[in-house]
């Protein structure tokens, strides 16, 4: 809000472009947060079936010694890992698809801003280098993701 302030009161035209870009802000937060909400819901529901196995093997660990059947647990249990990656693996894909729209927002705003700059100062508007280099060099942030380190 501060970087669209900034810019705003070096180039009021720019105010034009805020609406469309917010619009297209909007309806990509609606998608990614819809979206997101069931992606972690299947990760969730994926996991627990890891912690219940892990649970199932510390419980009976003598027994499954006694009858060697250390290698078909560990299948088991890799297999239960792997299903959980394959639902853990569309929500950071779904993560990055969001970071790259909203740095493209934040370039979209970021060329606007010098080419309002450009024409504002060309057209002898009374627009300071200062000012110009204010609205141009306060780009929006794009906030990391959720990115954590898994496994």
């Amino acid at each position: 809000m501060f970087t669209i302030g900034v810019i705003a009161t070096s180039t009021p035209i720019f105010l034009v472009l805020v609406i469309p870009l917010g619009a297209v802000y909007l309806v990509y937060q609606r998608y990614y947060l819809r979206t997101s909400r069931e992606l972690k819901r299947l990760d969730s529901v994926s996991r627990s079936p890891i912690y219940a196995h892990f649970q199932e093997s510390l419980g009976g660990i003598s027994t499954i010694r006694a009858y060697r059947q250390q290698a078909r647990f560990k299948m088991e249990n890799e297999w239960r890992v792997d299903a959980n990656l394959r639902a853990y693996f569309p929500s950071i894909s779904s993560n990055r698809w969001l970071a790259v729209r909203l740095e493209f927002l934040g370039s979209i705003i970021i060329f606007s801003a010098a080419v309002f700059a450009i024409i504002s100062v060309t057209s002898g508007s009374g627009l300071s280098a200062g000012m110009v280099g204010l609205a141009v060099r306060s780009e929006p942030h794009t906030p990391e993701l959720g990115r954590t380190k898994r496994r």
